[in-house]
């Protein structure tokens, strides 16, 4: 279980150095693709394991499941990080530039002023399809008779008779 882990990430490792080493390319980006989705079924399973094991420990030893949720917190850690992000053409490799890339794009993005203007786009293009009348008919309470007009249209089975007693000690 822990050697498929330590394989997948020493072979995501392995294919970054080479990306480091000789430059970006679609070849070495499709490896990485791979490795890091053989990385991921393998967290996916060892997780899947620790979960199983958590699960006996809490019927044997309770909450006390730290040692469980620290190392899947450092597990998470380690598959989550970004080691890599391009930027047009170029491609970011350091960490710090690549935090610096990501604060200054989502500054950018929030800290826009805000033009919002009013958009009729929906009344121009869906019609109304109920009128004012019709709305209004829509809302109000029906009466007395529309109501024992339905009840009755139910059935003959003798349903209609406690739905009619049932609405017509209901007062508005």
């Amino acid at each position: 279980m822990d050697s498929k882990v330590k394989f997948a990430i020493d072979e995501v490792k392995r294919i970054q150095l080479l990306i480091d080493a000789e430059g970006f390319s679609d070849q070495l980006y499709l490896q990485d693709l791979e490795a890091q989705l053989l990385l991921t079924k393998a967290l996916n399973f060892q997780e899947q394991i620790w979960k199983e094991k958590a699960r006996d420990q809490n019927f044997i030893c309770g909450d006390r499941n730290t040692a469980y949720i620290h190392r899947v917190s450092k597990i998470r850690a380690a598959t989550k990080s970004i080691s890599f992000l391009q930027d047009g053409e170029n491609v970011l490799t350091d960490p710090v530039a690549i935090e610096q890339h990501i604060i200054s794009y989502f500054q950018a993005i929030f800290s826009m002023d805000n033009n919002c203007i009013q958009n009729t786009l929906i009344d121009e293009t869906i019609p109304l399809l109920v009128s004012e009348v019709d709305n209004q008919n829509l809302q109000r309470l029906p009466l007395m008779a529309e109501i024992k007009e339905a009840v009755f249209a139910l059935n003959d089975e003798g349903t209609h008779l406690f739905i009619l007693n049932h609405f017509c000690s209901f007062k508005p």
